[in-house]
């Protein structure tokens, strides 16, 4: 999505077209991207470095920046790749769902709505995640407000925003309850994916998440499809 060489962002979208037939034969309503760490020399892991559960977040991260980076083909590359993934979801009617993340390249709300201004693809939305924002220390639901009509999905967990874990739902600091009364508010009847990330006591933290949900749903009789 970020290389700065083009060769590599080309045979990337090749994956990404078998991914997006493997969605279309799945019946996928919605196809996920990730815009990952900025191409510079990492000291450590990066931030999201799938398969090896690692994970680092604030200081723990450390960088060389290259004494001619220049972020401009950077983004760039983050715009063009977007669009092509887009276009790619569009020949089969997907909608592409893109997610931040702590020390990526689109970290934040304004970020995000940067990004699609400049994408400019009527299918390219948000996945919002609950809990990257929560490490990003957005207000969660004032960033519902502000992403109102331009999030494809939503992706919860509670969230200790001195770190990036994904907490059983009411285990962290989120307000869910005002959450989900600006959910209801805006009619919202899409996807709520809970994330519980590696969790090692799975089921448990499942079953106290969806007691939780279940609890707020009835309270503020907004109504959850299980």
């Amino acid at each position: 999505m970020v290389s700065l060489n083009p060769t590599t962002r080309h045979e990337a979208l090749g994956v990404f077209k078998l991914g997006v037939e493997i969605g279309d034969l799945l019946g996928a309503e919605t196809l996920q991207l990730a815009t990952y760490a900025p191409p510079v020399r990492y000291l450590h892991a990066k931030t999201r470095q799938f398969g090896n559960g690692n994970h680092p977040f604030g200081d723990s991260m450390r960088i060389h920046t290259p004494k001619r980076f220049d972020w401009g083909p950077v983004w760039h590359a983050l715009v063009d790749s977007s669009q092509r993934c887009a276009d790619v979801a569009a020949e089969r009617g997907k909608t592409v769902a893109i997610e931040p993340g702590v020390d990526e390249v689109i970290s934040s709300v304004d970020a995000l709505l940067r990004l699609m201004e400049q994408v400019r693809r009527k299918n390219f939305k948000a996945n919002f995640n609950t809990a990257h924002f929560s490490a990003e220390r957005e207000n969660i639901s004032l960033a519902l407000t502000r992403l109102r009509g331009k999030f494809a999905n939503v992706r919860i967990s509670d969230s200790d925003p001195s770190n990036n874990g994904h907490l059983p739902i009411g285990d962290g600091a989120i307000d869910w309850r005002e959450f989900f009364r600006v959910l209801k508010n805006m009619k919202y009847n899409g996807y709520l994916g809970l994330d519980l990330g590696r969790s090692k006591s799975l089921c448990e933290d499942y079953r106290k998440s969806l007691a939780h949900l279940k609890s707020l749903a009835s309270e503020l009789r907004f109504p959850i499809e299980i």
